[in-house]
């Protein structure tokens, strides 16, 4: 069965750019496109028509169908996933007003819970991104699936892969009220070497083709995957939620949405990799 993508549209700028971005996407893996407007008031046909004039306007070669709704755009995301039951959804975020951010927070935070799809949220950045994905890696089973969807991603790209594995606080760390945390520098250092030679040995085994970095930094998992991608200028962030229980799941979806809200890039939520 061919992939769906499903790609929610707006009048905004950032729109235009998000469809040619779900063309290459569609042509990259073969899927079908499926452009949705959400309108808070139905107009008969007019919203069709229009939305029809506008991606014939963008001369779109890949397959596509398209379709204009009325209510509220968070609820007709869901409702279409659940028709569709695509691959990915992809969407922009808007960042040139408080409002926006206000509303574009609300709108993906209500995709990401219920939608069981991939996301991709579509980003401008002011800066020259750099053509690198960068990857946290926590060792989880589905994590697994998201380092070989990223190594196929980064071969169809033309893109580099940087893997980052964040590791907590020496257990021997303490807090000082005046200073902050404080552990001894010596046994820090034997501890990322180790987490090192871990992250070495476990991304070996993947036999990765699309060539690669790797790095491990000690801190917040939200707070250290944000400064690499500022440092590094990369293109794309990939991370999934993790699913081994109820406490992770909302520890990892805090991280996911912190990331998403956040990273001056676009970010890509990978929930679903079975298809």
């Amino acid at each position: 069965m061919k992939r769906q993508i499903l790609i929610p549209l707006d009048s905004s700028p950032v729109g235009r750019e998000v469809i040619h971005l779900a063309e290459h996407w569609g042509k990259m893996f073969e899927a079908q496109l499926n452009f949705l407007q959400v309108n808070p008031v139905q107009r008969n046909h007019e919203d069709q028509s229009l939305l029809e004039s506008v991606l014939a306007a963008e001369k779109i070669t890949a397959e596509y169908r398209a379709v204009a709704s009325f209510g509220n755009p968070a609820q007709e995301i869901v409702e279409q996933e659940k028709v569709l039951k695509p691959w990915l959804i992809m969407m922009a975020a808007h960042s040139h007003s408080m409002m926006s951010r206000i509303l574009l927070g609300s709108n993906t935070d209500y995709v990401v819970n219920l939608c069981k799809s991939n996301l991709f949220v579509y980003k401008r950045s002011a800066q020259d991104l750099k053509d690198l994905i960068l990857v946290p890696v926590d060792y989880s089973k589905v994590n697994q699936k998201v380092i070989r969807f990223c190594d196929d991603l980064a071969q169809k790209m033309g893109l580099t892969l940087h893997f980052l594995h964040v590791f907590s606080f020496p257990e021997f760390a303490h807090y000082n009220m005046e200073t902050g945390w404080e552990w001894d520098a010596l046994e820090s250092e034997r501890q990322k070497e180790a987490e090192a030679k871990k992250l070495e040995s476990f991304l070996a085994a993947f036999g990765l083709t699309s060539a690669y970095k790797q790095e491990v930094l000690m801190g917040k998992p939200y707070e250290q995957i944000l400064y690499r991608q500022e440092k590094l200028n990369a293109r794309l962030i990939a991370l999934a939620p993790n699913k081994h229980g109820l406490v992770e799941q909302l520890l990892v979806g805090s991280n996911t949405k912190y990331v998403m809200h956040h990273a001056n890039c676009s970010v890509l939520v990978i929930k679903n990799l079975e298809d």
